[in-house]
């Protein structure tokens, strides 16, 4: 599932609930207050800015409390099935035995009815399905919500991971190479121009040994 703008949907009060049915101490919660109101925000073109808007919600991004205050918003989202979340990525799963009716409509109404009472909106064109089946038989119907046609994928990129149908790494293994081989394209250049060995060795360990060595357990599995 994909939220609409995640971060900057987030309704204040809805978060400062929460975290008073956490029991949070008091002088916290007027604290992360502080912190979450009276934002202000404007556009900057060239020399020429914008009147300054006062945001009525939203969470700060690239602060370390914007996605712990997200994770609380999030805690209480449960469905029938399996539910997958980290942050804003949330990931509905379900078995089905041979035989048996898919479910996954009635969890995804329950994560609908969810995401309306906490005033965060579903992006049902970035929302995806994948059916995990080798034997390739037993599809069942695809997923309509609210007369909107959930995309089926063969392939679905879950946390910087490539999954496929059929629980193969040929996907992600390639997808890894070629962003690898894009960079390692880069340091060649840098090499050509004379650039310091130190500073080619900096430019390797931050932007391509990462993305060799990012969940590189699976590749290996």
């Amino acid at each position: 599932m994909d939220y609409a703008k995640a971060f900057d949907h987030v309704d204040h009060s809805t978060v400062v609930r929460k975290l008073i049915n956490f029991g949070v101490p008091d002088f916290l919660i007027r604290w992360i207050c502080s912190f979450l109101t009276e934002r202000q925000q404007r556009v900057k073109l060239c020399a020429v800015f914008s009147s300054w808007v006062q945001l009525s919600g939203s969470l700060p991004q690239g602060s370390l409390l914007g996605p712990l205050t997200f994770i609380v918003l999030i805690d209480d989202l449960n469905t029938d099935c399996m539910s997958h979340k980290f942050v804003d990525d949330t990931t509905l799963s379900e078995f089905i035995d041979k035989g048996q009716a898919s479910q996954m409509d009635v969890n995804v109404t329950q994560l609908l009815n969810w995401s309306s009472h906490n005033h965060v909106n579903v992006n049902f064109k970035k929302t995806k399905e994948m059916i995990i089946n080798t034997s390739h038989c037993n599809f069942p119907d695809k997923l309509s919500v609210s007369g909107v046609e959930i995309e089926r994928v063969n392939v679905f990129k879950l946390l910087g991971v490539h999954i496929n149908q059929s629980l193969k790494w040929d996907d992600h293994v390639s997808a890894i190479c070629n962003k690898a081989a894009s960079r390692i394209y880069f340091l060649k250049q840098l090499k050509r121009s004379s650039v310091d060995p130190d500073d080619l060795y900096h430019f390797y360990a931050t932007v391509i040994r990462p993305i060799l060595e990012y969940a590189c357990p699976v590749c290996m599995a």
